[in-house]
């Protein structure tokens, strides 16, 4: 998953997410760090990365973590260009092709193992 911060600070960058989590806050050791946005709390959220899903949570921020405008309580799944908005500064979620290939790939042996149980149970017929 790439995000790419809309509005706020460090606006405009693309980040590329390599870890299976990803801190975002107003701390200069988060790994999205929303320096100078004094709405947004030193250890704001998380996004996590469950198997092939991306989830975020907040992490008792004083003024929320929303996405798509909604306020979370819970971890929330996340969706290719779901906005999230951490204090003033809004993010978008985007999805890496990289992360597409593994769906792709079970897609694609499902549907040979599928052709093969037919090929199978005609030929069964057959006899």
């Amino acid at each position: 998953m790439k995000i790419l911060i809309q509005t706020g600070p460090g606006a405009g960058q693309l980040i590329q997410t390599g870890r299976s989590r990803v801190a975002i806050g107003r701390s200069g050791e988060s790994d999205i760090s929303l320096l100078g946005d004094l709405l947004a709390s030193r250890r704001h959220c998380e996004i996590l990365r469950r198997g092939w899903n991306w989830t975020i949570v907040d992490m008792g921020s004083t003024n929320g973590t929303f996405v798509n405008d909604e306020p979370i309580t819970r971890p929330t799944l996340l969706h290719h260009g779901d906005v999230i908005r951490v204090g003033a500064c809004e993010l978008v979620a985007l999805s890496d092709s990289d992360d597409e290939l593994p769906r792709r790939k079970l897609a694609k042996i499902s549907s040979r193992l599928l052709e093969r149980l037919r090929d199978t149970r005609a030929a069964a017929a057959t006899l």
